[in-house]
């Protein structure tokens, strides 16, 4: 069972991608970091981050993954992709305060 990911963290990654729109994990570290709101226990590099991006794309439909481009490929011959996570369209900033309200129907 894996670590929950803190409600505090989640609605500033939220937040600011609904700003800013699509943004890599580098660039959004960097903005929850110097985010005031959110404690400094929670500050991540951006190699934790795409962790945790990656996690909240597979549990919550709110956010997605976008691919920007081929990064070349792997040794096994699969494509590699430089990804940037990008919220859903329709959120506003009242649903990152109540999921349940951005709940699909």
């Amino acid at each position: 069972m894996s670590k929950k990911i803190p409600k505090q963290l989640k609605k500033s990654i939220l937040r600011n991608l609904l700003k800013a729109g699509p943004m890599s994990a580098a660039q959004i570290s960097e903005r929850v970091n110097g985010d005031t709101e959110v404690p400094s226990v929670y500050q991540k590099n951006p190699r934790q981050m795409a962790f945790i991006l990656k996690r909240i794309v597979r549990t919550d439909d709110r956010l997605k993954m976008v691919e920007l481009g081929r990064n070349g490929k792997l040794p096994s011959g699969q494509d590699r992709f430089r990804m940037a996570f990008a919220v859903d369209e329709q959120m506003t900033e009242e649903d990152i305060d109540d999921p349940e309200s951005a709940a699909v129907e």
